[in-house]
């Protein structure tokens, strides 16, 4: 199953979710990206290395015009369903209403709080 996680700009919770997706469903193909593509923010890659273990120095900040959303099987907006083309609201799909998190501190409880959604994605899937 390919699952993409989106947001607005593919920069902070989008990012979040993929790190932490790619470590806890291995057997899925996880992607991220944005309606718009910015940068991938270095809190983020703290967070991630910090918090789980997971070297996120390599992502890419994306557009959703970038991938191929005819392979995607679950996208997850990791902000409001808005950000998600048409075509994606007629496939399945989930809403987590996350806010931007604006400092470290609440970039760590936010990456706490998705950890534990994907971990309960993951019974639901298994």
């Amino acid at each position: 199953m390919t699952i993409l996680f989106m947001c607005a700009a593919n920069s902070v919770r989008s990012q979040l979710a993929e790190g932490i997706a790619r470590k806890y469903l291995p057997e899925h193909k996880i992607l991220s990206a944005g309606a718009g593509s910015s940068h991938v923010h270095p809190t983020v890659i703290d967070v991630l290395r910090d918090l789980e273990g997971i070297d996120a120095s390599s992502h890419i900040s994306k557009s959703v015009a970038e991938i191929d959303v005819d392979m995607v099987d679950l996208t997850i907006a990791v902000c409001k369903e808005s950000v998600m083309p048409p075509e994606l609201l007629l496939k399945p799909h989930r809403v987590w209403p996350f806010s931007v998190p604006s400092n470290r501190s609440l970039t760590e409880s936010l990456a706490k709080e998705m950890k534990e959604k994907i971990l309960v994605l993951k019974s639901e899937l298994s």
